[in-house]
């Protein structure tokens, strides 16, 4: 049998777990078990909570890192307007690449984001950057095509042909 797996335990439950240890004189492994969580995380409440003396060093923290730059309400309207395409917002062709994500978010939303998270943001949003074919703009299917069908034929017959192999070839076992 593994772990138990990581959860977040309320307030309530980080107070009783000091309480039955500090009050109580349970062991801490016993709360952890009882509990669902790890003897570490019983011992910094204890200690967080200065021996339960101080029981509003146990409320919950907020998340590390900075706040998102778009509401909820501008992500949605963010995932509509990718979801209508480039070519409804005014660019040609039909990929989203992360600088024309960065500058769509910039004019519809006024709001800098850097192209390197990005990624983290289509994500959240059910999607994912796009790369462009790199294609030279004198690319042409049709010629390349006929060349492949009657050209290419040719030139791989005049090539290849029976010729014997060259004096500096080796086979193996020889």
């Amino acid at each position: 049998m593994g772990e138990p797996a990581r959860t977040r335990h309320s307030h309530e439950a980080r107070l009783r777990a000091v309480r039955l240890v500090c009050e109580a004189g349970w062991r801490a492994a016993d709360v952890a078990t009882a509990l669902g969580c790890s003897v570490r995380s019983v011992q910094l409440w204890i200690e967080r909570s200065d021996r339960g003396t101080n029981p509003a060093a146990l409320t919950a923290r907020k998340p590390p890192g900075a706040s998102p730059k778009l509401s909820d309400a501008q992500r949605t309207r963010l995932a509509e307007l990718l979801d209508a395409g480039p070519e409804a917002a005014g660019l040609a062709g039909q990929l989203w690449t992360g600088p024309r994500v960065a500058a769509l978010i910039e004019r519809e939303f006024g709001v800098a984001h850097s192209s390197k998270y990005l990624p983290e943001l289509l994500r959240r949003l059910g999607r994912s950057p796009q790369k462009p074919a790199k294609r030279a703009v004198e690319w042409d299917e049709e010629a390349i095509a006929g060349w492949v069908r009657t050209d290419w034929p040719r030139k791989k017959k005049s090539v290849g042909g029976s010729a014997p192999p060259s004096s500096g070839t080796r086979r193996p076992g020889s």
